[in-house]
């Protein structure tokens, strides 16, 4: 057997393959689910044992050809930066994000996405860094719910019509974050995007 045939039908696989991107459709639900890479926005020294992997899962139903609703849940192992003269206090406390907002579609692989959020602990905070030089300085790791705006930039990157591969780079931004404290976190999720079935009529 040629060295050059798995290339050929590699080759012929790729273009017989069908191209997919998403025409917003009213009446359509898409569910995305996959792995969300993340860290805390800081110019602070990261710790060692930094969490940096959560998993997402989105639902967007179409109410035009521009976009839809969109309803985002992540959860992540979130840490919380604040200094007090010169010395750092990190802290850290796993949550559940939930987002509600818009998507609206550039183009068929293109999109853009803004939402209200909020986040809900699950158990305690935990102490990462703590000087003994520091009295009483905690962060916003310890409240139970915290508020904010997400916002989303997706790609879909190839699959049929219905399922695709996207990527979906994402930045929270706490709005009740302590002063001089670093909540916001931004990373990109890997993801697998797929058409919610309609139910038929009798």
């Amino acid at each position: 057997m040629s060295k050059l045939n798995p290339i050929i039908l590699a080759i012929i696989f790729m273009f017989n393959f069908e191209c997919f991107a998403h025409a917003p459709e009213e009446g359509k639900i898409w569910a995305t689910t996959g792995l969300y890479i993340y860290r805390t926005k800081t110019s602070r020294p990261q710790p060692e044992t930094t969490p940096y992997l959560g998993y997402g899962l989105i639902a967007e139903g179409d109410v035009d050809v521009n976009g839809g609703v969109e309803i985002a849940i992540f959860y992540i192992d979130k840490l919380y930066f604040i200094e007090k003269g010169g010395d750092q206090v990190v802290e850290q406390i796993k949550r559940m994000f939930i987002t509600t907002g818009y998507r609206h579609w550039f183009n068929e692989t293109f999109s853009f996405a803004g939402a209200l959020f909020s986040s809900y602990s699950m158990g305690d905070a935990k102490v990462v860094v703590h000087p003994d030089t520091v009295d009483a300085l905690e962060t916003s790791a310890r409240d139970i719910t915290e508020y904010g705006m997400d916002f989303s930039l997706q790609v879909e990157l190839w699959g049929n019509e219905e399922m695709a591969a996207v990527v979906d780079t994402r930045y929270s931004w706490s709005t009740t974050r302590n002063q001089r404290e670093d909540a916001d976190v931004y990373g990109v999720a890997l993801a697998i995007k797929y058409l919610i079935p309609k139910k038929r009529q009798n």
